[in-house]
């Protein structure tokens, strides 16, 4: 008899998440990488998943075949290899919670995951950064100050000009000392 994926509450919380993949049974460590605070792992029949849960989202590691778990020297899971799917919260198009209880329900049953649960969702903390600072304009007032100053004690142009007791002036607008 064929089971159906159950819906679970869209306010499902991270400790929601890991008490239900428990429940399945999954069996929860704490990785290697500080990136993550917990890894919980379970095998079916042909495959291995590591689901790693973080503060900013939940990854998961698939492995093909059924992997001996690993320990580093003090006792924390290495995640080596496998193939890796990013999940952040941030500007998800999806509720990472279910998604990671779908995926883990399928591969308890062994069934197939889809492709298109096999691909990241929302964006990472480095890429909103990236993006913030491509949005801050070129030259703040400082700078600008700071290349009319050049422009005004330059003698020529791509050399720096000095200010006196040890201080100088670059193209930039930037001050360094000697």
């Amino acid at each position: 008899m064929e089971r159906s994926i159950p819906q679970w509450p869209s306010n499902l919380t991270r400790e929601d998440v890991m008490k239900n993949l428990r429940e399945l049974g999954f069996k929860q460590y704490k990785p290697k990488a500080n990136a993550w605070s917990y890894t919980l792992i379970a095998s079916n029949e042909n495959q291995t998943i590591y689901f790693l849960i973080g503060k900013r989202g939940i990854d998961f590691k698939l492995y093909d075949g059924i992997l001996k778990t690993e320990f580093a020297d003090y006792g924390r899971v290495v995640t080596n290899g496998g193939l890796m799917v990013r999940n952040y919260y941030h500007e998800s198009d999806v509720n990472v919670h279910q998604l990671i209880l779908e995926i883990a329900t399928l591969f308890i049953e062994n069934k197939d995951i889809p492709n298109s649960l096999l691909v990241g969702h929302g964006k990472s903390w480095q890429a909103r950064k990236e993006e913030y600072i491509k949005s801050l304009p070129k030259t703040t007032p400082a700078r600008r100050e700071g290349l009319d100053m050049y422009n005004a004690m330059a003698h020529e142009d791509g050399e720096d000009a000095y200010l006196g007791s040890g201080m100088w002036i670059t193209p930039t607008g930037s001050f360094r000392s000697d």
